[in-house]
């Protein structure tokens, strides 16, 4: 995750709008700074996908980026990605989705696990 104040730092992954599940899962003051870090369930956002050629090519892509960037990096190899499905709701809109897990991730703070 990138810092607002460090330039330097480039976020793998990002999105508009963030609504978190269960905002407060797990606490946690790992880094031992005496500010608790909240880690959610689960989060779900907006993101702009240019150069995808389909629904599908950016579901895929969204979700191995997300597991990677919040769960393995640098191990690309850890990241299993699944088939996109695609899916019309009632009020007609099309898209596609897809689940990307992770597997062998060395757990190093009190809130991880695998995805």
């Amino acid at each position: 995750m990138a810092e607002n104040d460090d330039p330097d730092d480039t976020p793998l992954v990002a999105t508009k709008a963030p609504a978190p599940l269960k905002e407060n899962r797990c606490t946690s003051d790992d880094d031992k700074d005496g500010q608790v870090d909240r880690t959610p369930l689960a989060g779900a956002g907006t993101r702009k996908n240019n150069g995808a050629r389909s629904s599908a090519e950016a579901a895929r892509a969204d979700a191995a980026a997300w597991v990677y960037g919040t769960c393995t990096q640098p191990g690309h190899k850890k990241v299993a990605t699944g088939p996109a499905t695609r899916f019309t709701t009632a009020s007609g809109l099309t898209g596609s989705v897809a689940t990307s897990r992770s597997s062998g991730v060395t757990k190093r703070h009190r809130c991880d696990s695998e995805s």
